[in-house]
């Protein structure tokens, strides 16, 4: 036997209260959420490598340090900003310029800058965009430089180009922007084809003239060298010409002198020749002499006067 459950039947008053209790949970978590958020917005916190901007309906008002910090919902917003050393880059792209010889380049350049920290509240006021107004400012100030220069020049002008624009850039970007620029670089350049083709084929010529030159002077060289051998060879014949005829002379000369001391010997002892002739003699007489001639034999007396002053000669 089944056994019925009684059938409750709602009046229309008890269906509304739960629909007034359903209505009443959904505004009760509604509520809290917006209680949460409104509670949750109420706080911010800003970095110690920034410095907040307090908006008060879009109005800047003043600047709060890192920490937690409090603002009033809806009616305040904040704006951060960066207050360390960055760096802004420029493509060669957007970097398009002309030498004062109307010469195309396109440079890269880096402009490494800060915004201080005491001028936070009035940059953010007056130059909101101030990072790419200093971008602009920069290729400005670049330009200027680059139309001074010859771009046959550049390459050599490079840093002095780099640092003058540091320069006017450093004095505009604190004068007109309140921006700390600490460095400026020209990070790569890119010439047109037509200038690069003109450099190369400059480049080829002077490299052939310098071979050329090279070539030059290794024949000089080598005729220089083959001159100076000669020289010295000629200087060795002549030396060796000469040193014969040196010694030819001396041995002439000592001759000559050899024959004048015997002729003075034999004009101061004229019984020499006798001498020596007994000296010699094998004392055999001649076997024959000629009809009408003297028998030739020794003067003895000339012979007996030159052995006596050999004798008493030390």
């Amino acid at each position: 036997m089944k056994v019925q459950k009684p059938l409750v039947i709602l009046s229309g008053s008890d269906h509304m209260d739960w629909r007034n209790v359903a209505v009443r949970a959904v505004l009760g978590v509604v509520l809290g959420l917006s209680a949460l958020m409104l509670s949750c917005s109420s706080f911010y916190t800003v970095a110690e490598q920034e410095r907040a901007v307090l908006l008060h309906f879009g109005e800047a008002v003043r600047v709060t340090g890192p920490g937690l910090h409090f603002k009033i919902p809806v009616a305040q917003s904040v704006a951060t900003v960066n207050v360390t050393t960055r760096t802004l880059t420029q493509g060669p792209a957007l970097a398009n310029t002309y030498t004062i010889d109307n010469q195309e380049i396109d440079a890269a350049f880096l402009i490494v800058f800060r915004v201080p920290e005491k001028d936070v509240l009035r940059i953010y006021r007056e130059v909101p965009d101030y990072a790419a107004q200093l971008q602009k400012l920069a290729f400005d100030r670049f330009k200027r430089e680059m139309g001074r220069v010859n771009v046959q020049d550049f390459a050599q002008h490079r840093g002095a180009v780099a640092q003058a624009t540091l320069k006017t850039l450093q004095d505009d970007a604190s004068r007109l922007y309140g921006l700390d620029v600490l460095d400026f670089q020209i990070s790569d350049v890119t010439y047109t084809p037509g200038y690069r083709a003109a450099v190369e084929a400059t480049a080829k010529a002077k490299q052939e003239v310098q071979k050329a030159e090279q070539e030059q002077l290794s024949t000089s060289i080598v005729a220089k060298t083959a001159r100076i051998r000669a020289e010295g060879e000629a200087s060795a014949v002549v030396a060796t010409a000469e040193g014969k005829a040196k010694a030819t002379r001396l041995e002439g000369e000592a001759t000559a002198a050899a024959i004048r001391a015997q002729a003075d010997a034999l004009k101061q002892n004229r019984g020499l020749v006798e001498l020596e002739k007994a000296k010699r003699w094998d004392g055999k007489l001649p076997v024959s002499v000629g009809l009408g001639s003297a028998t030739p034999f020794m003067d003895i007396k000339s012979i007996r006067q030159a052995a006596e002053k050999e004798e008493t000669q030390p």
